[in-house]
């Protein structure tokens, strides 16, 4: 049955939001400000007034300010730090990791003109603006042969934008899968009882810019929808929706290989800038032409992908003219803490950057609050950059071979022909396709905001900005290993570089082209083993791709992950080690597309509040992937191959692995407070089991094979328990787990619980120890992370108390687990209980020698009917009957009632 759906006209309004809890940063003391003034820009542009609007991303455990003028964390209104990672919790002070963030862009024209586009804090003036620009189909000489912007849909000529179109586009638009997902599965029902998407789902979608106003020669295309009447046009009423690819099972994008950017993440936050609303007073580069379409997005998970955030930018260049020597840049100044105590340095085969702290204490400075002891490490890994300039071949990088072993072509070898050494600084290289190559970071380079040495200090000009993306510094001079890396610095060489600080990462000594340098660089022993380490400070950086011709019309992709950490292991260190541990799940994410393995959603959980004790019920609503326990779900990630190559039965076929996740079973746990979430569910100290029950078929301990990069081996961790007796839906709670000596409920006291469903596979059994079994199942338990609507999983609180004041002084007459009275009317059979008559009914036997109708006491009937809510017993007689058709000569009939 089509569904309908009432419409609404939404106006785009202007919202201010703060974060008082974050730090202020000092712009006198980082050098933020001041210097010479800078010159007159007279560039011809629209007239668009700055940014304003800004929106605060917070669902999972992580909390950071977007905005729509190209800046990003930075709340300027109060110059405050808002990335916040693990996010503040009731009373806790915030903590912030990262003050600033944003995309740097420039390149030369034929002329050796520089046009580039950047900010820092948007202090000293703007460099983007929001809303799309005109596209001026046919115009200039659009060149499909070109991999850049080989798409259909998709011309240039000199991209302009009006005022107005600026202000409206100053908006961020949120959406959640869970939203999309209710909406499709409720305009494609048939059965009527379908629930309906709620009211903020609808007006997202309503508000969501699918298509731009071609009578302004605005792009048809703008935030990706699915276009479901194939009519170009973005209209919810044909069921229309902001396209999720990895939904209901309709992946129509190849993973790895088809470019159309679809949307990502559980929540996803979507807006339009440009570099042409107005002149580029931060950078003082002239304009390029450039539209960019942003996502940030989030999951939420019982692992570290909690505690990361991604960002994919699509910039489609508008101009008109051919730009060379193109740089793509993530700039962030990350904060730890105390912002004037942080050391840099990037793992050069993971395209990863990093800031750690300069000692293993990092204390408050000036009010602002900092880690203290042990404190953790938080990076950018750069995933994907632009494409490689087209040369008609397959440059060489590292691949898996045939026999499971990596190829990797030498360094001079990769030099020579356009190729890469390590497998995380870009992709499709070695694929046997030509010219899909993209960059991954190519160069990372490190400066200094407060007390800075000469030429280490921010970019005030176009000039300085342009040195730092092509890895050089501020005045153009070279990177050299060692040390500072600045020429002329203490134990700084003569051997150029290209990534500063890698510390052991490069053991192909990429970063020096193939030249030993003799030891491993890092600012805690910048000359080697024990030498001195490098000052602390409030440093920054730059990541960069290139460099690249940009043609008009070009289409890239720039997309990054924000990964965090934190060791207590007591070294320099340990944060970086743990931070490279949880960026590969970062990088296994999205080389999978950014499609997480779907464990059943947790179940909806209800507790009744009694004296001392509490009732916790279970259910799985129509909206959940386990309605009915009914949860499927294909293991996309861990699977070998199903055809069994390589095991065979002992009749010689193939074995036909099984490669679904099945619902199992269910666990409750208590936690300790409120903050206690769904990653710390394995923690005994703030994590206690409750209750566990599982499917009766013989699975009971489940173990998952976890891997420490560190250690270099997978460590088997029990998951489950099983009692194996069969699925329960509701439980009593008497104890406190966490209360020493006397367990006993407190009435009145606030007590917390989560509840999670799991599923099972095991297509193969793992054995680190048989050579045979090193493909199997490493994870055959993989429990919830998200409720059924979507929303992120948290505890629940519950207070035990008298229920007589609720009850407005009536008693409650049953009990959890008790059986009502029952009576028989027909047929015969205990149900394999043991029986009880009342009083009255056996003196009824004794006094007549027979009785017709037969009444059970309270737990003794011959069926298993019991109390579950005391307090929500429903009045009245029940009638149940049984009938039975399998007899050979008949059939048999049985009939009761209760009340």
């Amino acid at each position: 049955m089509r569904r309908t759906f009432k419409y609404l006209s939404l106006a785009i309004t202007m919202c201010f939001v703060g974060q008082a809890s974050a730090y202020n940063h000092d712009f006198e003391k980082s050098g933020k400000s001041g210097g010479k003034p800078k010159p007159t820009v007279t560039t011809k542009a629209a007239n668009c007034a700055p940014a304003n609007y800004r929106l605060t991303m917070d669902f999972n455990d992580v909390s950071c300010q977007l905005e729509t003028g190209g800046l990003l964390f930075l709340d300027r209104a109060n110059n405050l730090a808002t990335y916040t990672v693990p996010k503040k919790k009731g009373s806790e002070t915030a903590v912030t990791t990262i003050y600033a963030g944003a995309l740097w862009m420039g390149g030369t024209d034929v002329n050796g003109q520089l046009k580039l586009a950047a900010v820092k804090f948007r202090q000293d003036g703007n460099d983007f603006w929001p809303g799309p620009l005109t596209v001026n189909f046919g115009t200039g000489n659009y060149d499909p042969s070109v991999p850049q912007g080989d798409t259909a849909r998709r011309d240039y000529g000199a991209g302009t934008i009006d005022p107005d179109q600026c202000l409206l586009y100053d908006n961020i638009f949120t959406i959640s899968k869970a939203g999309v997902i209710s909406f499709i599965t409720y305009n494609e029902c048939t059965t009527g009882d379908c629930p309906a998407p709620s009211n903020e789902t609808m007006a997202q979608i309503n508000a969501w810019p699918g298509n731009g106003d071609i009578g302004r020669g605005q792009d048809q295309f703008l935030a990706p929808f699915y276009d479901n009447d194939n009519d170009m046009v973005y209209e919810p009423e044909d069921g229309d929706y902001p396209w999720y690819d990895d939904i209901l099972g309709r992946d129509d994008v190849q993973c790895g290989s088809d470019r159309r950017v679809t949307l990502f993440g559980d929540q996803t936050y979507w807006w339009v800038f440009n570099d042409k609303g107005n002149i580029h007073t931060e950078s003082q580069g002239e304009p390029i032409g450039m539209e960019i379409h942003a996502q940030a997005f989030a999951f939420a998970t019982d692992d570290e992908i909690n505690k990361m955030t991604f960002y994919n930018y699509e910039l489609i260049n508008r101009g008109t003219q051919t730009l060379y020597n193109t740089y793509f840049s993530q700039y962030i100044d990350a904060d730890l803490g105390n912002y004037n105590d942080d050391y840099a340095g990037c793992d050069v085969t993971r395209g990863l950057s990093y800031m750690y702290n300069g000692d293993l204490n990092d204390e408050p400075n000036s009010g602002r609050p900092g880690f203290g002891q042990n404190p953790p490490a938080i990076g950018v890994d750069f995933f994907e950059g632009p494409y490689q300039d087209a040369d008609g071949v397959d440059n060489p990088g590292p691949v898996v071979d045939s026999m499971g072993q990596w190829n990797i072509p030498t360094v001079a070898n990769a030099i020579a022909n356009k190729g890469i050494v390590y497998k995380g600084l870009g992709i499709g290289y070695g694929d046997g396709i030509a010219d899909n190559e993209r960059y991954g970071m190519r160069n990372f380079t490190i400066y200094t905001g407060t007390n800075a040495p000469a030429g280490q200090s921010d970019p005030s000009t176009t000039a300085q900005f342009y040195n730092y993306m092509q890895g050089l510094w501020q005045f153009g001079d070279q990177l050299y290993y060692g040390g500072t890396g600045f020429p002329g610095a203490p134990c700084v060489g003569s051997i150029k570089t290209n990534y500063m600080f890698p510390a052991d990462s490069d053991t192909l000594h990429w970063a020096t082209a193939g030249t030993n340098p003799g030891f491993n660089w890092s600012e805690f022993e910048p000359c080697g083993t024990g030498s001195t380490s490098n000052p602390s400070g409030d440093r920054r950086f730059v990541q960069s791709a290139g460099p690249f011709t940009l043609r008009p019309g070009a289409v890239n992709n720039i997309t990054v992950g924000i990964v965090y950490a934190r060791s207590y292991e007591g070294q320099i260190f340990s944060s970086v080690n743990a931070l490279k541990s949880a960026d590969t799940k970062a990088q296994a994410l999205f080389d999978n597309c950014f499609r997480i393995l779907e464990p059943p959603s947790a179940p909806v959980m209800t507790i009744q509040e009694l004296g001392n004790e509490l009732i916790i019920m279970l259910d799985n609503p129509a909206n959940s992937n386990n309605f009915n326990e009914k949860y499927t779900e294909e293991d996309i990630i861990n699977i070998v191959d199903p055809t069994g190559a390589g095991d065979t039965l002992p009749n010689g076929n193939p074995i036909i692995y099984d490669k679904f996740y099945r619902f199992e079973g269910y666990q409750i746990f208590q936690l300790k407070d409120a903050s206690v979430g769904v990653t710390d569910l394995d923690d005994q100290t703030v994590a206690r089991l409750v209750a566990q029950c599982d499917i009766k078929n013989g699975v009971k301990r489940l173990v998952n094979f976890e891997f420490d990069e560190e250690l270099g081996y997978s460590f088997p961790v029990e998951k489950v328990k099983g009692a194996d007796e069969g699925i329960k839906h509701t439980f009593r709670v008497t104890e406190d787990l966490f209360a020493s000596g006397d367990r006993k409920l407190v009435n009145f006291k606030t007590y917390y619980y989560i509840a999670v469903a799991y599923g099972y596979n095991n297509y193969k059994t793992y054995d680190p120890t048989e050579a045979n079994s090193l493909d199997g199942q490493k994870k055959p338990y993989l429990r919830s992370r998200i409720n059924a609507d979507g929303s992120t999983l948290s505890g629940i609180p519950a207070i035990p108390h008298n229920i007589s004041p609720e009850l407005g002084g009536s008693q409650a007459n049953s009990s959890y687990g008790q059986t009502p009275r029952i009576t028989r009317l027909d047929g015969t059979g205990n149900g394999g209980r043991e029986l009880q008559l009342t009083t009255a009914s056996e003196n009824a036997i004794v006094s007549n020698g027979f009785l017709g109708e037969l009444e059970y006491d309270y737990n003794g009937g011959p069926i298993n009917v019991k109390v579950i809510d005391p307090l929500n017993v429903v009045g009245g007689y029940f009638r149940c009957e049984f009938r039975d058709y399998t007899g050979v000569s008949g059939n048999g009939t049985a009939a009761a009632e209760y009340k």
